[in-house]
């Protein structure tokens, strides 16, 4: 959605970016390559290619030291007993992120669960409540014969400053103004191709996997007046789920089961997560809070829709919540819902198309240097070719359409 609440933040954290060339790190070790993608520094955001190659605790050790030197990221210090039974968990639950855990507490030089500090989370920017546009279409809608993921990012482009009210720096950079898009093959588990901001460990927005199972994170603006944990705690926090998912599913059966013993909790913003898999078969998973109890939403088979309301909390679309906004959640998804309203076949460009129509745009009247909401990316998921095609936003240009500038097309393959 294009109007954030900035009264509902939960979360702040510090930013900045040190920009450098690309370059391998850890010169003794193929782990981490990096390229260039799209954006500099008189652009929106810089966008950055990783492929990431060794084992679990190479690969934590090595998003640690690129945490460090560019984003300069510190450990949460939830205390010594916080962090003892999140280790534990995890080692039972997600052994494939302890291990990766390990190696960011080796690079820090911490002794994981007998310390105050825990190494579970590489964050590097603040995040608020994103408003975002997905479908699934399942091969049966699509001419290429392959399950598609269609996803539409929309955040705030304001940097920490303007958000909090406070006097910025004229280098101070916007939140999402460094995403990542993530390659990564660990020696043991399953590789994964995602899309990543806010968080270099666990920060994963929307991706595939190697087996063909995609998954994307919505806010959840039904119960975004639910108060939050305090603190993390075992289990998955919000933005741990989708990589967590990836990491561990093959498709959407064993993605309901992993998500039904992740003991789901949020810290900052409530979220839901569309689930698809190459079959066929997507689900949209949802937690009541604070209960935590496990809604699945089935698409049927056929092409699902979700944006930010609880399906679960609204199954007929008959009865949605009138809006006078038109990005509302409830408008959106209506529109998105018209254009798939048939049995049709839709092609890749009809796609973008479609998830296009919902994007943000500047409104008649709005100031040209307010810092608006939009739609930072969009990506296509192909679960069958393992390729994401991806569009990113770069800045405001009334000589472009929609008024912004925004890249062709990047095309990545697993």
């Amino acid at each position: 959605m294009p109007e954030f609440d900035l009264t509902r933040r939960q979360f702040i954290a510090g930013l900045g970016a040190v920009v450098i060339s690309p370059k391998t790190f850890l010169p003794n070790s193929a782990v981490l390559t990096e390229t260039s993608v799209c954006g500099g520094p008189n652009d929106f955001m810089m966008v950055r290619h990783l492929k990431l190659r060794g084992s679990n605790f190479e690969i934590g050790r090595s998003l640690a030291k690129l945490a460090k030197s560019r984003h300069k990221s510190r450990l949460d210090k939830p205390g010594r007993a916080i962090a003892s039974s999140r280790k534990e968990w995890l080692e039972k639950q997600y052994p494939a992120l302890a291990e990766r855990a390990r190696g960011v507490s080796r690079e820090f030089g911490i002794a994981w669960g007998k310390s105050d500090e825990d190494p579970i989370s590489l964050s590097y920017n603040g995040i608020q409540s994103p408003g975002c546009s997905v479908v699934y279409y399942p091969a049966t809608h699509a001419t290429s014969g392959h399950a598609t993921l269609s996803r539409n990012y929309d955040f705030t482009t304001q940097t920490l400053a303007e958000m909090t009210g406070r006097t910025g720096n004229a280098s101070d950079r916007p939140f999402t103004a460094d995403p990542y898009v993530i390659e990564c093959r660990p020696d043991k588990g399953i590789p994964s191709l995602y899309l990543c901001s806010y968080d270099l460990l666990v920060g994963c927005i929307d991706g595939m996997n190697s087996e063909g199972l995609c998954v994307a994170l919505l806010a959840d603006d039904t119960s975004s007046s639910r108060a939050p944990s305090p603190t993390s705690k075992p289990g998955m926090g919000e933005i741990e789920i989708t990589r967590f998912l990836l990491d561990s599913c093959r498709n959407v059966d064993e993605a309901i089961a992993a998500a039904a013993r992740a003991s789901y909790y949020y810290t900052f913003i409530p979220c839901h997560y569309l689930v698809g898999d190459a079959s066929g078969r997507s689900v949209v998973l949802e937690w009541t809070i604070p209960a935590g109890k496990l809604k699945v939403v089935e698409g049927q088979r056929k092409c699902q829709v979700v944006t930010n309301h609880l399906l679960s909390s609204y199954p007929d679309q008959t009865k949605h919540p009138v809006e006078s906004h038109p990005a509302g959640s409830f408008n959106r998804y209506g529109r998105l819902a018209k254009a798939l309203d048939s049995e049709a076949k839709f092609t890749p460009t009809e796609m973008k198309e479609i998830n296009g129509g919902v994007m943000p745009r500047r409104r008649p009247g709005e100031p040209k240097q307010r810092r608006p909401g939009r739609t930072l990316w969009h990506s296509l998921y192909d679960l069958e070719a393992l390729t994401l095609d991806v569009s990113f936003y770069l800045g405001e240009d009334d000589a472009k359409p929609m008024g912004q500038n925004r890249t062709a097309y990047h095309r990545f393959k697993l």
